[in-house]
């Protein structure tokens, strides 16, 4: 069963928010503004040594809340699935309805990693066509939340961002690579490169990828031909929490980027007022736990 706290503890190394300010600058959110030290968000997250420690502790989806009577964020980290007998499946449909139950429905704002998903017909077909978010989406449109957006920075603006750094094929490259480990969680119904010419991150036109260009890089990398049918390889050179190889370090720092835009996607709504109820990665519910407690205690 995934984790689950609502304590509020404060986290080592930074000033107490009590009376602190927040605001927004351009490099994202300035948390204690007025307290003796002040901490702007990519501070705040755990670095992926930090993150390796605490997933090797706690290794399934990671839940938690943070907030009191007047506003309340509830954040679902999930160990992506796309397996509707997965038992977090049922966790986190009790987290939603826990969700439900502490906050009025005119505030009630739904945030998800990734699109945000169709709605299906039933909880298994959800589940199977969307994971964790198409989860979500079928509770949204059952229980009567309209408000239900996406987290995630535009693709085109983080493609921009890893080009001031790195090669346009090699971007191209982590992209495609990155999508091998998803097409496998979805029992691979398609052919990958049918399923990958679907990411909206490879529809982005300043990519400007082909299969073939990215098998070349492939083997001029590794050696090897490209074979999707090895989950294994492609599980770690795409893990952003490696630096085995360029492809983890371009994911890594697309990790980062997406963590930084997720929190500040937050800080906006909750200065707006709103009640919270976010599902994405557990990977980013762990990164991002210390600053999300020290955005809504500040």
């Amino acid at each position: 069963m995934p984790s689950r706290s609502s304590r509020e503890v404060q986290p080592p190394g930074v000033p107490s928010p009590a009376h602190a300010s927040k605001a927004l600058d351009r490099n994202g959110l300035v948390v204690g503004a007025q307290s003796p030290r002040s901490c702007r968000a990519e501070e705040l997250l755990w670095s992926f040594d930090e993150y390796r420690r605490r997933v090797a502790a706690e290794p399934r989806s990671h839940f938690f809340r943070v907030g009191s009577a007047d506003q309340w964020l509830f954040y679902a980290g999930f160990r992506h699935s796309a397996d509707p007998a997965n038992p977090d499946f049922a966790a986190l449909e009790d987290f939603w309805r826990e969700f439900l139950a502490a906050c009025p429905p005119s505030r009630r704002l739904v945030l998800v990693e990734g699109e945000v998903r169709l709605v299906e017909s039933d909880r298994g077909r959800a589940i199977g066509e969307g994971g964790e978010g198409g989860l979500v989406a079928f509770l949204a449109n059952r229980d009567g939340i309209p408000d239900l957006l996406s987290a995630e920075p535009e693709p085109a603006k983080l493609v921009a961002e890893h080009l001031k750094r790195f090669p346009r094929g090699l971007v191209a490259y982590a992209y495609y690579a990155r999508l091998v480990p998803v097409w496998h969680r979805f029992a691979a119904r398609t052919s990958f490169p049918e399923f990958a010419a679907k990411s909206p991150a490879l529809q982005v036109a300043d990519l400007n990828w082909s299969r073939p260009t990215v098998e070349r890089l492939h083997r001029e990398m590794f050696g090897r031909a490209f074979d999707e049918r090895d989950r294994d390889f492609f599980a770690r050179i795409t893990d952003p929490a490696s630096s085995s190889t360029v492809i983890n370090l371009i994911l890594r720092e697309d990790s980062r980027h997406r963590d930084l835009h997720m929190l500040r996607t937050l800080a906006t709504a909750w200065q707006a007022g709103k009640h919270i109820f976010v599902v994405s990665g557990a990977s980013h519910a762990i990164m991002q736990r210390r600053a999300v407690e020290m955005l809504v205690r500040g």
